[in-house]
């Protein structure tokens, strides 16, 4: 009696295995910032303009199998963190009074709305964070199972 067997299938697969295991961590990972880049949208506050929902990014860091997630705009740790007193300006055109036109302030409100945050700052407004605690779970359950099928479809010799 003769047994044979045939490694070429085997050879195959382990040659294949690190591209294809990089490529669908890649895919992984950038599935998942689009995740959190959806979610950190939607707890963005939308204020006059919407410039902070839609000044939130992702950019993929390939080289060490990350991502980051952000909003591209000054005055975003403003938002999260809030302010201590400072003098702001209400000039045309400053993001300030183009929220206080949206919520109806006249010429006097936005003075007062001007010294009341010289007097008292400004209240936090988290989204980043409650992002981050609320997603990071999902994220790291998403990236396991979606790792695991693919080793699954590896044992199986289908990669």
């Amino acid at each position: 009696m003769k047994v044979t067997i045939d490694s070429e299938q085997v050879r195959r697969t382990f040659s294949a295995y690190p591209v294809q295991s990089i490529r669908v961590l890649h895919r992984l990972i950038e599935s998942s910032a689009i995740d959190v880049q959806r979610k950190m949208r939607e707890e963005a506050p939308v204020g006059a303009t919407g410039d902070l929902r839609r000044s939130i990014k992702y950019r993929m860091d390939r080289s060490n199998l990350g991502a980051e997630i952000w909003p591209d705009i000054s005055y975003a740790p403003y938002v999260e963190s809030g302010t201590r007193p400072h003098w702001t300006s209400i000039k045309e055109g400053t993001s300030l009074r183009k929220w206080a036109k949206h919520k109806g302030f006249d010429e006097a409100g936005m003075r007062n709305l001007q010294l009341s945050i010289a007097s008292k700052g400004t209240k936090a407004n988290p989204f980043v964070k409650p992002t981050f605690d609320t997603m990071k779970p999902r994220v790291e359950r998403d990236i396991i199972s979606g790792f695991s099928r693919f080793v699954e479809r590896v044992n199986q010799g289908n990669i």
